[in-house]
């Protein structure tokens, strides 16, 4: 998603009233909650669609949804992680290319940090977390920071978050090595929280077949981004 300059005014003028509607009676703002239902489907939206916003903490994060009127969200991992205080790489780091290699160190360094943290940190904060977006009418129905390489300690991390957000499923990029879709079906089942895999070239009439045939059947699941699926198949609706 792309904002004008118009946009981003309405967002900005928006900020103070949906800042100050998080201090009111849950009554009360319960009765402005954002409903997002289109003939009874309710549409929900990934919080990467505010990426190019200059504020992506979840406090921010939370007034752009308002104001889009939606009231339901996939959370990208960076802001919920953020949120609770974990390690965070230096603004700057990171972006295209092949990094210099002191900075290809520091980023080894702060991955190191980022699981020790992740193995020790309460999930006080991501239910603080969810208490703020359900207070203002939002429902957190996915997190995405689930990935095939993670040890079994940031998987387990991954779903007790997942669970403390009120989450039906966590998302993670389609998998098609049998072991790994054991494993992770594995974790989703101990926790009735859904894997959701999301396709994106490789997307196609058969692209999930793998993962629906793996040993867990009842806890994979698949999410469904039409603009890539029509990059990959070159159809259209």
């Amino acid at each position: 998603m792309r904002y004008t300059r118009r946009d981003f005014g309405r967002l900005a003028l928006g900020a103070l009233p949906a800042a100050a509607l998080l201090h009111r009676p849950a009554s009360a703002r319960a009765e402005t909650a954002p409903v997002s239902l289109i003939n009874g489907v309710r549409v929900g939206t990934i919080t990467y669609s505010y990426r190019s916003m200059p504020d992506l903490s979840a406090e921010a994060i939370l007034r752009y949804v308002r104001d889009s009127g939606i009231g339901a969200i996939e959370f990208m991992g960076g802001p919920v992680e953020a949120f609770a205080g974990a390690p965070q790489m230096p603004r700057g780091a990171g972006g295209r290319g092949a990094p210099p290699p002191e900075q290809q160190a520091a980023q080894r360094e702060m991955a190191q940090k980022l699981r020790a943290w992740r193995a020790s940190v309460s999930m006080d904060r991501f239910k603080a977390l969810r208490k703020m977006y359900n207070d203002a009418g939002v429902t957190i129905y996915a997190w995405k920071q689930l990935a095939p390489e993670m040890a079994d300690m940031e998987m387990e991390y991954v779903f007790n978050v997942a669970e403390a957000l009120g989450c039906t499923h966590t998302t993670l990029e389609l998998v098609d090595d049998v072991a790994q879709l054991k494993r992770i079906g594995t974790f989703a089942d101990k926790h009735k929280v859904y894997a959701a895999y999301h396709t994106h070239l490789q997307g196609s009439m058969s692209a999930f077949d793998q993962a629906f045939a793996s040993p867990n059947p009842t806890w994979p699941t698949w999410t469904s981004d039409i603009t890539w699926r029509q990059a990959a198949t070159r159809s259209s609706f």
